[in-house]
């Protein structure tokens, strides 16, 4: 049975229970109603008719003895009008009281009534023309008509006692009502109480509780410990709804988690693959004095978009160069690699730099549906004359380090990034390095490090960095350059791909010290 079912039947007996609650408090208020409105409607009507009744009767005694002693004939005449009618008056208040009354016994009363009325109405007819002749046949008179009178003052009081005991049953049948009513309502609400109480224990049983550990298992699932099971998977209803819905995404968040596993197993690998592309042991060729080069890669990913070189084209000439290609992550990575061959194709080719760049972005260029480009320097190092030739294509100038003339950047043409072009002509330059002179190349990732101030390292405080450490060795210049920029972020996070790459030359001097000090 679904929860929607469960609330409906729910909601029901409650509408039932409050149905069945109504029905008897109306029918209850309607019994009372009824016992109200026939104490209002005939028993106090009674009750004032019956009280007329009684002062009419007074009346007509004190009016007949005031006939009975009233000599005067033009002042006894209106004496008998006010007397015919009271009279009148009376049979009328017995006809109203008649048509009130619903008690058998207060119908005998009514017609005990009449009859007397009738009696002392003719007997004062009989009487109304005898003369009077003293005061003794006066009080006589009065006397023999009084009687008649306490028979008509006993029946009014016995009306009255008829209608003062229908009232006290009415008020006794009210309170008996009132009575059943709240015996009714305290059994209403105590079975309302039960009913509810029994819907709030199933409730939190077969709803509340349930809902309650479903809502434990997605905490737990929100933590990441998807190896816990969600219960109530196997119930037919929101709850199991809700319950395999979060089964399912557990599911895929354990597969989801797997793939992510792999990914950062395979980015790793690229990572070490790609580090392993670069050189990494320092001092890279001991066995040749005469050079001294170091260099260091930091992708901001796993994989990045940056990368230095070098190697030997000939035994005399050693090939440098550096890149930053657009982008970043693997895409980037993937197209470094690409270009790197190609790199490395064209120079075992030729050693004018500006005609291997110019082959390289051929090749680069002709397969570049992604349109990505690399910046890239590309040098050639005459290990014997100190010579350098080399050509640019869109990278940032390196820093010539001369000893004893401080730090200055080296003279290069803009050129064209490889890639954006197909054909594209760079032009060659010339750099003469004397014994003890150095060239430090670096990408973008070193001069735009910023802090959490989004402050920029700059090339300002690279060429103050550089100047103050001139001397050292290759190696301990690439490490001075990124303990700098670490220190300059304080903590912040890296934003882009680092490459530096710091070269040395010694010259050929160098080369024949060691060899004489091998031969003694």
């Amino acid at each position: 049975m679904t929860i929607r079912s469960k609330v409906k039947i729910g909601m029901g007996l409650i509408l039932a229970l409050f149905v069945a609650l109504s029905a008897y408090a109306i029918d209850r208020m309607g019994t009372m109603a009824r016992h109200w409105s026939g104490l209002t409607e005939t028993v106090i009507p009674t009750l004032t008719l019956s009280g007329e009744m009684s002062m009419l009767l007074d009346k007509l005694r004190v009016l007949e003895a005031y006939l009975i002693l009233e000599q005067d004939p033009d002042r006894a005449r209106p004496l008998r009008v006010d007397i015919e009618k009271a009279q009148a008056r009376l049979f009328s208040l017995m006809a109203e009281y008649r048509e009130l009354a619903a008690d058998p016994a207060q119908d005998a009363a009514v017609d005990g009534l009449a009859a007397d009325l009738r009696s002392y109405v003719m007997a004062f007819e009989r009487n109304r023309n005898t003369r009077i002749n003293d005061a003794a046949d006066a009080f006589e008179r009065l006397r023999t008509s009084a009687p008649i009178h306490a028979r008509l003052m006993k029946h009014i009081d016995d009306l009255d006692e008829l209608s003062r005991a229908r009232a006290d049953r009415a008020a006794e049948a009210g309170l008996d009502v009132a009575g059943q009513a709240k015996y009714g309502a305290i059994v209403a609400v105590v079975a309302a109480a039960l009913t509810m109480l029994t819907l709030i224990v199933l409730s939190n049983r077969t709803i509340l509780s349930p809902m309650q550990r479903l809502i434990g298992a997605i905490d737990v699932l929100a933590d990441g410990q998807l190896a816990a099971r969600v219960p109530f998977s196997g119930r037919r209803d929101e709850l199991g709804d809700v319950a395999r819905a979060l089964e399912h995404f557990r599911a895929n968040a354990i597969e989801k988690e797997r793939l992510q596993k792999q990914e950062q197993d395979d980015l790793a690998f690229a990572r070490r693959i790609q580090l392993a592309s670069v050189p990494r042991r320092f001092p890279a060729y001991p066995d040749r004095p005469e050079l001294d080069v170091a260099g260091r890669l930091a992708p901001t990913r796993a994989v990045g978009g940056d990368f230095f070189d070098f190697y030997f084209v000939d035994p005399r000439r050693l090939a440098i160069a550096i890149g930053d290609a657009s982008g970043k992550g693997i895409a980037s990575a993937m197209f470094v690699g690409v270009a790197r061959s190609a790199l490395r194709s064209e120079g075992s080719k030729t050693i004018d730099p500006a005609l291997c760049l110019r082959e390289a972005n051929r090749l680069i260029a002709s397969d570049n549906e992604a349109m990505m480009f690399m910046t890239t320097f590309y040098g050639i190092l005459d290990l014997e004359t100190g010579d350098l030739t080399y050509a640019n294509a869109g990278h940032l100038p390196p820093y010539l380090l001369k000893r004893g003339q401080g730090v200055t950047p080296m003279t290069v043409t803009a050129g064209v990034p490889l890639g954006v072009l197909d054909e594209y002509a760079f032009e060659p330059l010339h750099q003469r390095l004397a014994p003890g002179d150095a060239i430090v190349l670096y990408t973008d990732g070193v001069t735009e490090a910023a802090d959490s101030g989004h402050a920029l390292f700059g090339e300002e405080r690279l060429e103050g960095m550089l100047a103050g450490h001139h001397d050292d060795s290759c190696d301990a210049i690439v490490e001075r350059l990124f303990t700098a920029v670490r220190s300059f972020a304080n903590g912040a996070p890296q934003a882009d791909d680092i490459a530096v790459l710091a070269v040395r030359y010694n010259g050929p001097a160098a080369a024949g010290t060691v060899r004489d000090k091998a031969a003694e």
